[in-house]
């Protein structure tokens, strides 16, 4: 006779650190301390690291003007209609009459581009929008306005056919109801952060503000209402 573990052995334990693309804590500079170890550079005028965070030592402060962004090949890996997690905490310098750029993924189509995910801030509420179809593109907002001069924390999540916006743990009254489908264009050459286009094409925006503690995984993290995390993402 065979042992019963023998027989039925269980899949072996996912390591959570493998599901983790990017891991950015701007505590002195932009290491980026996931499996991939990612090299982000200036984009445009850039940014700096500011003393004032919500965990750690610094923040990436790019107050209206610059971003960062990576070609690395991992973090570039197409998502397909896998599950994933953006999230991060954001500190906007004042709520106004203007575009805030947060997130965005993109490819380079030379004249055109295509933009799988962006997040962004209008008039003080966050945005996200997720192309599916070279014709189709899905925005959904939350319902809470942000309030400036302080850390909130945003996460976009994909579980399954649904993508769900929150801010500060809360789900916004508004999904996408994606389906099977998986993202548009399945490749894309730029992953850049606190700098967006609100449109394909449009004028490139900015975070007018502090971003802190970024997190790409490749895992639906967040399924319902959650408490924001109390301390640095350590995966």
């Amino acid at each position: 006779m065979f042992p019963l573990a023998l027989l039925n052995p269980s899949a072996p334990a996912v390591d959570p650190a493998s599901l983790t693309l990017v891991l950015l804590h701007f505590d002195t500079d932009y290491t980026d301390s996931s499996q991939t170890a990612a090299v982000w550079s200036n984009a445009d005028s850039g940014g700096s690291i500011s003393a004032t965070s919500k965990f750690g030592a610094g923040s990436l402060a790019t107050l209206g003007t610059g971003g960062i962004y990576t070609q690395n090949a991992t973090v570039r890996t197409p998502l397909g209609s896998d599950n994933w997690t953006i999230e991060g905490w954001f500190n906007k310098t004042a709520i106004g009459n203007d575009i805030n750029g947060l997130f965005m993924l993109q490819d380079d189509g030379g004249s055109t581009y295509k933009q799988p995910i962006t997040l962004y801030i209008e008039n003080g509420i966050l945005y996200a929008a997720v192309r599916f179809d070279a014709s189709t593109r899905t925005t959904i907002s939350h319902q809470t306005t942000i309030v400036a001069g302080e850390f909130t924390h945003y996460a976009l999540v994909r579980n399954g056919a649904t993508i769900t916006l929150y801010l500060n743990g809360v789900a916004g009254t508004t999904t996408i109801n994606s389906g099977a489908l998986s993202l548009y264009p399945s490749f894309f050459t730029y992953c850049f952060i606190s700098l967006a286009r609100k449109v394909e094409d449009s004028t490139t925006t900015y975070l007018d503000g502090l971003h802190d503690e970024f997190r790409y995984r490749r895992e639906a993290v967040y399924t319902t209402n959650f408490t924001p995390p109390t301390a640095p993402f350590t995966f």
